[in-house]
């Protein structure tokens, strides 16, 4: 089937709900996958003809309706069950804009909502080009959006988005994600309908073409967002100083039309270390404790489906509510001067915050009064309450001024009229103090080093949060700075077993580019070591779009490791054939004529008119390089 250039609607009607969209651990190896090998819900692949519904392959769009009770209803209205989706959600699109920007009127790509639009994710293409990801609940006048860079006329993109409570990102043709973070933020409940080239009333169809789209049923971080939005073409540069400064601009620029480049070059880093931020040699560590702490935030949502989830009936001078579930609500009957229910949230610290979410029913009072109480059937904790005036659903933030060791949250009468209202959904996120960082006691090599950033962002026991490096000094044979990890998504405790892995965000984000491996001048003395990192680098790029750089000489290097260089590279250009770059080489082919230049070849080190010191390359110097992989890139099509 050709590349999708209708609007479309894919919704979930009421009898199609015995064959929702599920999510499986098994599918083919089309299918898109997140950071975690996790397959897409869903993958509509309209250019190659192939459609992933969670459980089985389909040659066309019509045959996946078909097997899931779906149908096409019209040019913008199909249906398909998709029930599945959590509370987070991810997605990727490839599409391609229309030959003009939007009028006065936004367009929509997609959006995911409940059936009748007020509550929903949309993805939207603004007038300006910009393109908006932005979480809607109509009920309680809650809308938020962060914005990626601006999508031209007729310009194809490739577009990743995610959102969670606490989390909303963006990310597009590979640039960095744009992040919309904090307690406050909302994951849109109930979300069953899936519209592509289409959204809410008042924004205009999306006229360009949409030739694929996943649906996964879990946020990705952001450096996998950046991974699945990352442009075929795209190119990363893996290495040392040499990289970092050769690559620090205009490269892109070389290729026509230009084409993405991300420079992953850290000063003073080793091979190995290098191979250990790009993922082809693990990271092993070993922590205090032998587990990770709770996270900095989480969220409970308590629902009266079954039960009263914790909550019961505040006594209040003698008389205890009278509080019953009916149709999911916790139901209040004939409620006095601050009766109500109530339900124990713990110990809580000094100043911190209580974000929650509830619907409200006001039957016969003027208001309800939602917060912290110092205990059960207790005082209200100063200034920690909010009254809501209107039925609906409702948001309040409370923070509680002193420590208290059993706090509840509450839901109140405050007035003297006696009167009924009910709650329901009631979505609690706590935001306490950020846990310590925990000590790494054990280690393999480190992908983070004295220069460069001081920690790196990645996964350790199924937890997402950072390595961080502590301490100065530059010893690549004997590191003695202090380790930790620190962990940065919300979550429950997590045990860590010793020398479990820690996958950084970099190996991920940058996994599927073409890769320039530019890596040894720091260890070369230990040409073996390089061989193999180089070699474990190479094998890790995807379809072998990978060129090596050769090792450079310096002016403090002694014979022997200029011979031991020479035979290294030597061996690197056996290994890789027409993947090796001659960067030395080329370097040696460019002297200016001066008799220090002609010196310095003699030595059998790159001319000093091309170098900034004994080894760093100056502007001319690092044109030369930047040429000579450029070259080689064209040259094998990569």
């Amino acid at each position: 089937m050709s590349a999708l250039g209708l609007g479309l609607g894919l919704g979930l009607p009421a009898a199609l709900a015995a064959s929702p969209v599920v999510a499986s651990s098994w599918a083919p190896g089309w299918v898109l996958r997140d950071a975690a090998g996790r397959p897409a819900l869903i993958d509509l692949d309209y250019t190659a003809g192939r459609f992933w519904s969670g459980r089985a392959v389909f040659g066309d769009e019509a045959g996946l309706f078909a097997a899931l009770g779906g149908a096409r209803a019209g040019p913008r209205s199909a249906f398909l069950p998709l029930r599945a989706i959590p509370d987070e959600i991810g997605l990727f699109l490839d599409a391609t804009a229309p030959a003009a920007l939007p009028g006065a009127t936004p367009a929509a790509l997609l959006a995911l909502d409940g059936g009748d639009w007020s509550t929903r994710l949309d993805l939207v293409w603004r007038p300006d080009g910009a393109v908006i990801w932005q979480a809607v609940e109509a009920a309680s006048s809650y809308e938020e959006s962060v914005a990626a860079g601006p999508l031209g006329a007729g310009d194809r993109t490739r577009i990743a988005a995610a959102a969670r409570a606490g989390r909303h990102a963006i990310a597009r043709d590979g640039a960095a994600a744009e992040v919309l973070g904090g307690p406050e933020r909302r994951m849109p409940e109930g979300l069953t309908h899936l519209r592509l080239g289409n959204s809410v009333s008042g924004y205009a169809d999306f006229a360009g073409t949409i030739h694929r789209l996943a649906l996964f049923a879990a946020a990705p971080t952001d450096a996998d967002l950046r991974r699945l939005a990352t442009p075929d073409d795209a190119i990363v540069v893996w290495g040392d100083s040499l990289a970092a400064s050769a690559f620090a601009t205009g490269f892109g620029a070389l290729f026509s039309p230009p084409r993405l480049v991300e420079n992953e070059g850290i000063g003073g880093q080793t091979s190995t270390q290098v191979a250990a931020r790009q993922g082809a040699m693990p990271v092993f560590v070993s922590l205090e404790g032998d587990a990770i702490p709770a996270g900095d935030t989480a969220t409970t949502t308590d629902r009266f489906d079954a039960g009263m989830a914790g909550w019961s009936g505040r006594t209040q001078a003698g008389t205890a509510t009278d509080a019953t579930l009916a149709g999911g609500a916790l139901v209040v009957h004939d409620a006095a001067y601050l009766q109500g229910v109530q339900r124990p949230l713990g110990a809580m610290a000094a100043g911190e915050t209580v974000f929650v979410e509830l619907d409200v029913v006001l039957s016969d009072l003027p208001a309800v009064e939602i917060g912290l109480t110092w205990d059960a059937d207790a005082a209200w904790a100063p200034a920690a309450r909010t009254t809501l005036a209107a039925s609906g659903r409702q948001s309040v933030t409370l923070t509680l001024g002193e420590a208290g060791s059993s706090v509840h949250l509450a839901a109140l009468n405050p007035s003297a009229t006696v009167g009924g209202f009910s709650i329901a959904a009631v979505a609690i996120t706590r935001a306490v103090a950020t846990p310590p960082p925990v000590a790494v006691t054990a280690r393999t090599v480190s992908p983070v080093t004295y220069q460069g950033p001081q920690a790196q962002t990645g996964w350790l026991c199924g937890v997402y949060g950072a390595l961080v490096r502590g301490g100065t000094g530059d010893d690549h044979a004997n590191d003695t700075a202090a380790y930790s990890f620190i962990r940065e998504r919300a979550g429950t405790p997590a045990a860590c077993l010793p020398m479990s892995r820690f996958e950084p965000d970099a190996a991920v984000a940058f996994r599927g580019r073409v890769a320039l491996l530019w890596a040894g001048r720091n260890n070369p003395a230990a040409p073996e070591r390089v061989r193999a990192d180089i070699a474990a680098m190479a094998a890790r790029v995807p379809g072998g779009r990978y060129l090596v750089g050769s090792v450079l000489t310096g002016t403090g290097d002694d014979a022997d490791l200029k011979a031991t260089i020479g035979a290294l590279n030597a061996a690197l250009a056996a290994a890789h054939g027409s993947r090796f770059v001659d960067i030395l080489g080329a370097l040696l082919a460019a002297p200016d004529g001066s008799a220090e230049d002609l010196a310095d070849l003699a030595a059998g080190v790159p001319p000093r008119s091309l170098r900034s010191d004994g080894i760093h390359l100056n502007a001319a110097g690092n044109a030369i390089a930047r040429a000579a992989w450029q070259a080689r890139l064209v040259a094998l099509g990569y």
